[in-house]
């Protein structure tokens, strides 16, 4: 998928704090096992740097016999730059998968004048 952000009205340095909240829903099948895991998000930059803070890790218990597990992660996604970022899911520390999506930032950068009253 492609997230078009449209951020403007500010300085360059203002612009890069700017942050979307996303939230992905990760969904497991699951085979036999039962006990505690947790599962993790985590945000790759298109230069490749990967953002371990970017998700809260999710404890969960796996009961005998529930083979279908649906776990919401809200992610902090910074509105810096455009390009191909990825999500990983860790499970229990373990990668397990990556799926990218695009994301298109145009900004509207105001430049300061420096005019005043006098």
């Amino acid at each position: 998928f492609t997230l078009n952000l449209e951020v403007g009205g500010g300085s360059e340095e203002e612009l890069r704090e700017v942050a979307v909240e996303l939230n992905f829903t990760v969904f497991t099948r699951w085979g036999p096992g039962e006990g505690q895991f947790t599962e993790e998000l985590r945000l790759v930059m298109p230069d490749g740097m990967e953002v371990p803070e970017a998700a809260a890790k999710v404890a969960f218990t796996k009961p005998p016999g529930f083979h279908f597990q649906q776990i919401r992660h809200n992610v902090r996604l910074g509105a810096r730059d455009s390009g191909i970022y990825k999500v990983r899911v860790y499970l229990d520390g373990e990668l397990v998968g990556e799926h990218p999506f695009r994301v298109q930032v145009n900004k509207e950068i105001v430049e300061e004048t420096g005019l005043g009253s006098h």
